[in-house]
C-alpha cells in the first residue's frame, strides 16, 4: 500500500556509483546533469565537470531503475528497488509518494529487472521475475497528486518492454523450441504455443493438473530462446493486442527506446536489432564480430550508438534502407555504420552506462573504474577527443574489509591495490594508500593502529600507524599461494595471526620488530577430486580456506571453513583436528565464533555462539561447548540464484548477519531465531562484511562500500 517511506536501515554508501543503463538519466539543460544510483541513494552530478551537486536517500535497499518524468525536460523522477518498491520524488529529493511492495506473497519474492514510462510520465511499466511466472509486466498509472495505481498485469516469461510515443506497450515474451523432453511442472520452463502467445500464465494459487499444463502450454524444452513480440494498445481501456513470433535464438541483454516509435534490442550474441513499434517490424539487424554481449545502447532521435569493443564507438542511422549485415569494426569500413576509434578505454562494450551529455559532442560513462567523460572535436570527422575527465575511488572490485577494534573506522581494499580508511560515523576518508597487487583480505592489529593486507599473489603486507603519520607498505612475508583470510588473537606471550590460503594451508604467525615469524603450518584442507557441479569459486583445488575464526576462550583453538564443504576445529600447537562438523552441500564461506551476552536458544543458555555459512544458501548455529547444531537458517527466500559469502556476529545484542553473492543482507536475531532485516543493499557480489561497535560494514563488486548504523 502507498505510504510515507519509513527508514528501516540507517545506511550510507562510500564510492561513486552503482549505475547501470537503466538507473541513469541525463538532463540536457544549460548545465547538463546526470542523475544516477549509488546504492539506495539518488545522486546528481554536473555531467561536464563531474562535480557532485547533491544526493538523497530514496530507499533502504538498492535502486535498480531510475526514470525521469516526463522524459523530456523532467521535473520529477521515479526510483524502483530490486524488490519492487516505488518512490516518486522531485528532482531535488522531496518525496511525494511511496509504494512498498508486499514481497512475501505465497513464499515468492519479486525481483525487479526493468522499468519504463511513457513520454509524459503518466504510465509506468515494470518487469519482475516472480515465482512460477518467471516474468511479469505490471502497468501503473502515475500521478503527481495521487501517486501509483496498478491497472494491468501480464503474467508469464515477459522479459522486456518499452512504450511507444502513442502510449502503446511493446513487450517481449520469452519462449523456446520444444525438444520433446520430459514434462516439467513449472510454467516458466514450458514453451508457449502461438495460440497462447497472449495468454497469461495461471495464478500461483491455481493448481492445474500436470496434464492440463501440457495441453495448455506445451512440453519441457531445452533453453533455446526466442520471443513473442507483442503490442498492447488502449492500456487504460479495452486493450487491443497483436503479436509476431521472432525466432532469434538468443536472449536480449538490453533495450532502449528513442520515444519516437522505435526501439533497439541488444542481444547476448552481439546482435543489434531496431524495431518499429507500431508495425512490429524489424528495420535493421547488425551482427557484430567479436566476443561478449553489448550491455548498453544509446538511442537519440534516429541515431543508435553503441560500443562493440574497447575504445570503439559506433553510430548508425535508422533512416536508411532495411539491412541485415555482419560488421567487423576492427578491420572494415561500412557505409551503413560510422565507426570511431577513440583512445578512451572506458568506452567499451562492458561499460555499465554511457550517454550523450551533448549529442555527438560530450559522452559520459559509468563503469567499475569510476565516472568518465570525453569531449569530441568533431565526432563525424575522425572522432578526435580534445578533453576528457575521469574520477574514481575504488576500482575493479572492492575486496577485503575490516572494522578496527574500537569500532570507529573501517578499512576497505580493492583489486587495483587501493587501501582506504573511513570513519564509520560519517564515512569520511581519512587515509588512502596503495599496494602493488590485488587486495584479498584486510585485518587490523589488536590495538587498532596497524593494518595487515593479504593479497592474491601471496603477500602479507604491513602498513603502520594508519590513523596517524602513515608509513609506506612493507611486505613481511610471501607464501606460494593466495592469502584469503586472516585473523589476530591475543595470547599470553605474543599475539597470534592465523592465515588461510588457497591450497588449504593454515599458517600461524607471530609479529615482532617488523618480522612475521612462522609458528606453525598445517595442511588443514587437502586437494580434492570433485565434479564441476560441486564447484563455485574454486581454483579446481577444492581446498581453499575461505574463512577462519579463533575460539573466544582459547588462543590454541581455531576453526577453518573450506571449499571442500567442511568446517574443522584445530589445536594449532599440536596440529590436531579436534572436531569436524557435518558437511555443508557446497563450499563453506563463513565461520564466526564469538562470546555473546547470555542468550537462550531452543532451551540452551549460551555464552558463546559458533556460526557457519555456505554456498548452499544456509547458515548454521552451533553450541561450541557441545558442538550440537541448534538451528539452520536458509536464504532461499531470495529466489534468484545466489550463494552466501560472509557472516558476522554482533556479540553485544546476540545477532548474526550474513550476506550474499547477489548483494543481499540478512540480519538474524538469535533470541527469536527470526530475521530482523532482509534486503538487497548492493547490486553486486558482497566481498566483505564486518560488525563492530554498532556498525555493519560491507563492500561489493560494484565498487561500493556500505556503512549501516545498527
Amino acid at each position: 500500500m502507498e505510504q510515507n517511506r519509513i527508514e528501516r536501515l540507517r545506511s550510507k554508501y562510500i564510492g561513486l556509483h552503482s549505475s547501470r543503463f537503466q538507473s541513469c538519466f541525463i538532463t540536457r539543460s544549460d548545465t547538463p546533469s546526470v542523475y544516477y544510483a549509488k546504492g539506495s541513494y539518488v545522486c546528481k552530478r554536473n555531467a561536464e565537470s563531474l562535480d557532485e551537486i547533491y544526493s538523497f536517500k530514496a530507499h533502504d535497499t538498492s535502486i535498480m531503475v531510475l526514470l525521469p518524468i516526463p522524459i523530456l525536460n523532467p521535473t520529477h523522477l521515479i526510483s524502483l528497488t530490486y524488490s519492487g518498491d516505488m518512490g516518486l520524488y522531485t528532482l531535488e529529493g522531496s518525496l511525494l509518494h511511496y509504494l512498498e511492495i508486499e514481497n512475501q506473497n505465497q513464499g515468492f519474492q519479486k525481483i525487479l529487472r526493468h522499468g519504463c514510462t511513457n513520454n509524459l510520465g503518466t504510465l509506468l511499466a515494470t518487469i519482475s521475475l516472480y515465482g512460477n511466472y518467471n516474468g511479469i509486466i505490471e502497468v501503473w498509472k502515475v500521478s503527481i497528486d495521487q501517486g501509483f495505481s496498478k491497472i494491468l498485469t501480464f503474467r508469464g516469461n515477459y522479459k522486456n518492454c518499452e512504450f511507444s510515443h502513442l502510449d502503446h506497450l511493446f513487450m517481449l515474451r520469452e519462449t523456446a523450441i520444444d525438444d520433446g523432453a520430459p514434462l516439467s511442472q513449472h510454467q516458466s520452463d514450458l514453451p508457449i504455443s502461438e495460440e497462447n502467445a497472449l495468454v497469461d500464465f495461471l495464478l500461483e494459487e491455481e493448481n492445474e493438473p500436470i496434464e492440463e499444463y501440457q495441453e495448455r502450454i506445451g512440453k519441457r524444452h531445452q533453453k533455446v530462446i526466442s520471443y513473442y513480440i507483442s503490442l498492447t494498445k488502449n492500456l487504460e481501456g479495452n486493450i487491443e493486442q497483436d503479436f509476431i513470433f521472432y525466432p532469434c535464438y538468443a536472449r536480449v541483454s538490453c533495450i532502449k527506446s528513442n520515444h519516437l516509435g522505435q526501439v533497439v534490442l541488444g542481444f547476448l550474441t552481439r546482435m543489434i536489432v531496431v524495431w518499429d513499434i507500431e508495425t512490429l517490424t524489424p528495420l535493421h539487424t547488425l551482427h557484430m564480430e567479436g566476443n561478449g554481449s553489448i550491455s548498453c545502447i544509446e538511442f537519440i532521435g534516429t541515431n543508435v550508438y553503441f560500443s562493440p569493443l574497447s575504445e570503439y564507438f559506433c553510430r548508425f542511422s535508422i533512416n536508411q534502407p532495411q539491412f541485415e549485415k555482419l560488421f567487423d569494426v576492427k578491420n572494415g569500413s561500412y557505409p551503413e555504420l560510422y565507426i570511431v576509434r577513440t583512445n578512451q578505454e572506458w568506452i567499451n562494450r562492458t561499460t555499465w552506462y554511457y550517454g550523450w551529455v551533448v549529442p555527438e559532442v560530450t559522452l559520459i560513462g559509468f563503469n567499475e573504474n569510476g565516472i568518465s567523460n570525453a569531449r569530441f572535436k568533431n565526432f563525424l570527422e575522425g572522432g578526435e577527443i580534445i578533453e576528457s575527465k575521469h574520477i574514481n575511488l575504488f576500482k575493479v572490485t572492492c575486496c577485503g574489509l575490516s572494522i578496527n577494534p574500537q569500532g570507529t573506522h573501517v578499512a576497505v581494499g580493492d583489486f587495483d591495490g587501493s587501501v582506504m580508511i573511513f570513519t564509520l560515523d560519517n564515512g569520511t576518508l581519512v587515509t588512502r594508500t596503495h599496494v602493488n597487487t590485488s587486495v584479498r583480505c584486510i585485518e587490523w592489529d589488536l590495538e587498532g593502529i596497524n593494518l595487515y593486507i593479504g593479497t592474491l599473489d601471496g603477500q602479507i603486507i604491513f602498513i603502520s600507524n594508519v590513523l596517524g603519520q602513515i608509513q609506506e607498505p612493507i611486505t613481511l612475508v610471501t607464501v606460494e599461494e593466495s592469502v584469503i583470510c586472516m585473523s589476530w588473537k591475543e595470547a599470553p606471550i605474543k599475539n597470534l595471526m592465523a592465515v588461510g590460503t588457497t591450497k588449504g594451508d593454515l599458517f600461524i604467525f607471530t609479529y615482532q620488530d617488523g618480522i612475521l615469524y612462522k609458528e606453525q603450518k598445517i595442511l588443514a584442507h587437502d586437494k580434492q577430486e570433485w565434479n564441476d557441479d560441486a564447484k563455485f569459486g574454486s581454483l579446481s583445488l577444492f581446498s581453499e580456506i575461505w574463512t577462519l575464526a579463533w575460539s573466544p576462550s582459547s588462543s590454541e583453538i581455531l576453526a577453518t571453513g573450506s571449499e571442500d564443504q567442511t568446517v574443522s576445529v584445530w589445536n594449532w600447537k599440536t596440529s590436531e583436528c579436534l572436531v569436524t562438523l557435518p558437511k555443508h552441500k557446497r563450499a563453506v564461506t563463513g565461520v564466526r565464533w564469538a562470546a555473546i551476552s547470555e542468550t537462550n536458544i531452543k532451551g540452551s543458555i549460551l555464552t558463546e555462539i559458533f556460526v557457519t555459512c555456505s554456498d548452499d544458501q544456509s547458515l548454521r548455529l552451533y553450541d561450541p561447548k557441545a558442538w550440537t547444531m541448534l538451528h539452520v537458517f536458509n536464504t532461499s527466500i531470495i529466489k534468484e540464484w545466489h550463494t552466501v559469502t560472509y557472516a558476522s556476529i554482533d556479540a553485544v545484542k546476540s545477532r548474526v548477519a550474513c550476506v550474499t553473492q547477489n548483494g543481499n543482507l540478512f540480519i538474524i536475531n538469535l533470541s527469536t531465531l527470526d530475521y530482523d532485516f532482509i534486503g538487497r543493499i548492493h547490486n553486486g557480489s558482497i566481498e566483505g562484511l564486518d560488525w563492530k561497535g554498532g556498525y555493519i560494514a560491507t563492500c561489493s563488486a560494484e565498487v561500493l562500500a556500505c556503512i549501516i548504523e545498527i
